[in-house]
């Protein structure tokens, strides 16, 4: 695991503030509420007031570990978080295995980091939980690159950029 030794927090538009992240010294920004935001790094750490994301850097991936419950309250928190992620080059692992509960909203953003990493072709995958699994049965067909694990996650992905390395899209 790589971590650069430069520290910062940064704050999100409603107040709350990212922990412990390390970053270059010339991050590259971009915008979320109207506002330049760094670009989240391996260490980060978020309390989006009843659910936690904390990212690592696992191999060739980011892995971005959810915890607690994604609801009406800390969506747009949860949202503002996952925007941050797509700000990195590597591919991604979003681990909802510790969410209990997932509103409607918090899936439309899964939907939408979806197409995101879709339309950048950065491969992705995501963890499955108790919070996502009855919203999956509502949506069976949407698409989203579900797995088991991170384990398998990081698989999927380093299948996946296999077989785009020998063109075999």
């Amino acid at each position: 695991m790589h971590h650069r030794s430069i520290q910062f927090a940064a704050d999100f538009a409603d107040g709350s503030r990212w922990a412990n992240v390390p970053t270059d010294p010339h991050p590259g920004v971009f915008k979320a509420n109207g506002q330049l935001l760094p670009p989240v790094t391996s260490g980060a750490v978020v309390d989006c007031a009843g659910a936690t994301v904390s990212v690592r850097s696992q191999d060739l991936v980011t892995v971005a570990v959810v915890d607690g419950e994604i609801d009406g309250s800390n969506s747009g928190r949860w949202a503002e978080a996952l925007g941050r992620l797509t700000a990195l080059e590597s591919p991604l692992v979003v681990d909802l295995a510790g969410v209990t509960f997932m509103s409607g909203s918090a899936f439309r953003t899964l939907v939408a980091l979806n197409d995101e990493c879709n339309h950048a072709s950065r491969p992705w995958a995501l963890v499955n939980g108790d919070g996502l699994r009855p919203l999956l049965r509502v949506f069976p067909d949407d698409g989203l690159p579900v797995v088991e694990s991170v384990a398998a996650g990081v698989r999927q992905i380093e299948a996946n950029l296999l077989r785009a390395a020998n063109g075999d899209e």
